[in-house]
């Protein structure tokens, strides 16, 4: 079995939730016997990958960044992955991103496209342009042998907005990726608070920190040992700041950027995690904070009950007041604490790279062989 990606997303991506999922999954197929990946480019910009040891890829044009290198990297290997088409040293093709101009050069060998949400489509107002996000999303729907979709609530979405048969779409949940877990004993890099709340990834948008930020204010106001922590997503804006800052709380709002062994360590000493998306495919901080012993407190939409069960608490963000009141019984109650904890490190097994290499095989297998 010969599975040949692309580069899309390795190419624009330096970190991130799909190019690690991505990575994850090639590392998997590449321990496979019988399996063989083809990655038909040797440079990229994407740190999971390149981490991988034995794969040939490397760094284009050192580790700094000037405007215009992923495009220029983008152009190069595209080339590279059209010639590895036309070649046909394939059995399966799995695309990295949407790019609807390599349909054509299938000639008839079977192409598997993951969709891992459907923002854009749910949520057109929130973004400036939705219709250029993934301009060749529908189109490689359409033309694919199979789509997987990250979890039932995306294939849901995806039937019901593009019109798809169901039994064109296999739901292959993501996996927990080992350096997302922290190590007893590891030091970390970073100095944190004693005790704080833990937000990750971006914030803006769907996001939702917005929507929650002023009763996170008042919160900490009514707690002074208490503080909250934004990983990633960029440098607090002066309007995530204003909630904070009128509730005289300023200087216990913090943002920090880590690599994932400090990430795993924030996990792991953090009073509880708040995950307040209105929307998301999959969710993977869901399955790092269970990872890490963090009782987990989430957003009841899209995909969460699907993926933490009964392991998380959940609020309603239609009325933010309600986090509060959840966060609240979080802090105070030992009992649910520990309960949460010990239901998030029983539900996170569930959730494995081999498992989703297993299912992603058996659609390859079951793919009709190329004319």
């Amino acid at each position: 079995m010969r599975v040949l990606f692309d580069d899309h997303i390795f190419s624009i991506q330096r970190h991130g939730g799909v190019s690690r999922c991505f990575a994850e999954v090639v590392a998997e197929l590449r321990a496979r016997p019988g399996v063989q990946v083809v990655l038909p480019f040797r440079q990229v910009i994407n740190s999971h990958l390149m981490d991988q040891p034995g794969l040939d890829v490397r760094g284009f044009l050192g580790a700094g960044h000037f405007p215009g290198k992923r495009s220029l990297l983008r152009a190069h290997n595209r080339r590279l992955v059209r010639r590895a088409l036309g070649h046909g040293a394939f059995d399966v093709f799995h695309q990295t991103f949407y790019d609807a101009g390599l349909i054509d050069l299938l000639h008839g060998r079977p192409m598997v496209v993951t969709v891992h949400d459907m923002a854009p489509e749910l949520m057109p107002e929130i973004f400036p342009k939705p219709e250029e996000i993934h301009p060749g999303k529908r189109a490689l729907c359409a033309a694919a042998a199979a789509i997987v979709a990250v979890s039932a609530h995306t294939k849901a979405d995806l039937v019901r907005l593009y019109g798809i048969d169901p039994a064109r779409v296999e739901v292959v949940h993501h996996g927990l990726s080992r350096d997302a877990v922290w190590a007893p004993g590891r030091r970390a890099g970073i100095a944190l608070p004693d005790r704080y709340l833990l937000i990750v990834g971006r914030r803006d948008g769907y996001k939702n920190f917005a929507g929650v930020a002023r009763r996170l204010a008042a919160l900490l106001a009514r707690r002074a040992d208490l503080h909250l922590v934004c990983v990633g997503g960029g440098h607090l804006q002066d309007e995530e700041r204003q909630p904070f800052l009128e509730a005289g709380c300023a200087t216990r709002l913090h943002q920090r950027t880590l690599p994932a062994g400090d990430l795993a360590y924030a996990y792991a000493h953090a009073a509880a995690f708040v995950f307040p998306s209105l929307y998301e495919g999959f969710g993977l901080p869901i399955l790092e904070s269970f990872a890490n012993g963090c009782p987990a407190v989430l957003s009841d939409r899209s995909c969460f009950p699907e993926i933490a069960g009964d392991a998380a608490v959940y609020f309603d963000p239609a009325t933010p007041e309600s986090l509060t009141q959840v966060l609240e019984r979080v802090l105070d109650d030992g009992a649910l604490r520990h309960r949460l904890i010990a239901d998030g490190r029983r539900r996170v097994r569930d959730f494995t790279w081999t498992a989703a290499a297993d299912r992603l095989l058996a659609l390859y297998r079951r793919l009709p062989a190329r004319h």
